[in-house]
C-alpha cells in the first residue's frame, strides 16, 4: 500500500507540476486528475467525479484543455470530457497562450484549443527546454508571444504563425520571462531581449527566470537577486535561492530554508528543512522529516504530519500521509483518499 500511495503521489505532482512549458497558468486549471481503478479521470475542487475514470494517463488543464493518453496516443479533451483532438498524436504539451506543441513521428508543430494545426508539422525532433533545476528534451512552449527553438546553426525565435522573427547563432536561450530571455556562453549566463540584444552580459554562474521584475543568480558560490539592468538588489549571501511567487521567494541559509520579499527583507527566517514556492498563500515546508503548510506571516497553518506534499493549485494540494494519499483542501481535510 506504502508503495502504490507513493507512486500515485508522485503521479499527482508530476501531473500537478508538469509542463515547465511552464509559462502556462495553472490557475486555469478548475479539474483534478485522480485515478480509479487503474484509469484516470477527473475531480472538481469538491471530490466529486466530473470525468469519470477512462484513460490510461490524464494531465490538468490549461486554456480550458487537459492532455489525456490511450494506449501509447495523446490527444485533448474539455472540461466535460469531450474529445477536442483525438488520442493519435505521439507526443503532446500542455497549451500555453494557446497553443500546445504536438508531434507525430520525428515532426512537431502547435494547434490551438479547437484542435486546428496552426504551426504545421514540420519541425525536427531537435529541442531542449528548461524545467526546474536542469534540462529536458520537450518541443518549447510559447512564451510572451515567443517560442524559442534549438535549431543546427543557433536560435530562431518565432511568432504564434511560425514565422522566424529573430535568428542568433550559437547561444543557448531559453523562454522568455519578463521581456528577456536566459542565454548561456561558454557556461555563464546572461539575459538578451526579443530583439537578441545583450541586456545583462553572460557573467553569471547560475541563474534562473525573471519573476516580478527580478532574477536569482549565482555567483563564485552564493546567491543574489539583480533587476532588469543587471543590478544587484539583493546582496549576494545566500547558499540558494528561488524565483519570487506571490512577493516572496525561498532562499537557503546555513543549512536552512527561509522566505525573503523583493527588497531583501526577510519574511519568514531560515528555520525549515526544505521549503517551496507560496502558492494561493501557502507553502510546503519540512520540518522534523514531515512536510506541512505555512502562510506568509510563517504561521503553521497544516501541521506537519505528511511524508509528501505538492503546493495548492485551485484550492488543492496531493499529500501522502503513512500510506494514506489524496487531495486536502486548505483546512487539511482530505476531500479524495485514493
Amino acid at each position: 500500500m506504502w508503495r502504490k500511495c507513493i507512486a500515485a503521489l508522485f503521479s499527482l505532482a508530476f501531473l500537478a507540476s508538469a509542463s515547465f512549458a511552464s509559462s502556462q497558468d495553472k490557475s486555469q486549471a478548475v479539474l483534478h486528475t485522480v485515478k480509479q481503478h487503474g484509469k484516470w479521470g477527473y475531480i472538481d475542487r469538491s471530490g466529486k467525479v466530473v470525468v469519470e475514470p477512462q484513460y490510461d494517463f490524464a494531465w490538468d488543464f490549461s486554456d480550458g484543455a487537459a492532455r489525456i493518453e490511450v494506449k501509447g496516443k495523446q490527444g485533448y479533451i474539455d472540461k466535460s470530457g469531450k474529445i477536442i483532438v483525438k488520442p493519435d498524436l505521439d507526443y503532446a504539451l500542455d497549451f500555453s497562450e494557446g497553443l500546445a506543441a504536438v508531434g507525430k513521428g520525428k515532426k512537431w508543430g502547435y494547434i490551438d484549443n479547437t484542435g486546428r494545426m496552426v504551426i504545421d508539422l514540420h519541425f525536427p525532433e531537435s529541442y531542449q527546454t528548461e524545467e526546474g533545476e536542469g534540462w529536458v528534451t520537450e518541443p518549447p512552449s510559447f512564451s510572451e508571444g515567443l517560442a524559442v527553438i534549438v535549431t543546427s546553426d543557433g536560435t530562431d525565435f518565432i511568432d504564434k504563425t511560425g514565422k522566424v522573427v529573430t535568428h542568433l547563432k550559437g547561444e543557448f536561450i531559453t523562454n522568455f520571462s519578463g521581456g528577456l530571455g536566459r542565454i548561456e556562453v561558454d557556461g555563464k549566463y546572461g539575459w538578451i531581449d526579443k530583439r537578441g540584444n545583450v541586456v545583462i552580459k553572460a557573467q553569471f554562474d547560475n541563474a534562473k527566470k525573471f519573476s516580478a521584475g527580478l532574477a536569482a543568480v549565482e555567483k563564485e558560490g552564493k546567491w543574489s537577486y539583480i533587476d532588469k539592468t543587471g543590478k544587484i538588489v539583493v546582496a549576494p549571501e545566500y547558499d540558494w535561492a528561488s524565483s519570487f511567487s506571490e512577493g516572496l521567494a525561498v532562499v537557503k541559509l546555513s543549512e536552512k530554508y527561509g522566505y525573503i520579499d523583493k527588497t531583501g527583507k526577510v519574511a519568514i527566517g531560515p528555520r525549515f528543512d526544505d521549503a517551496e514556492s507560496f502558492s494561493e498563500g501557502l507553502a510546503v515546508v519540512k520540518l522534523g522529516g514531515r512536510y506541512g503548510y505555512v502562510d506568509k506571516t510563517g504561521k503553521i497553518v497544516i501541521e506537519p504530519r505528511f511524508l509528501n506534499a505538492t503546493e495548492f493549485l485551485n484550492g488543492l494540494a496531493s499529500v501522502d500521509e503513512e500510506g494514506k494519499c489524496g487531495y486536502i483542501d486548505k483546512s487539511g481535510k482530505y476531500i479524495w483518499i485514493d
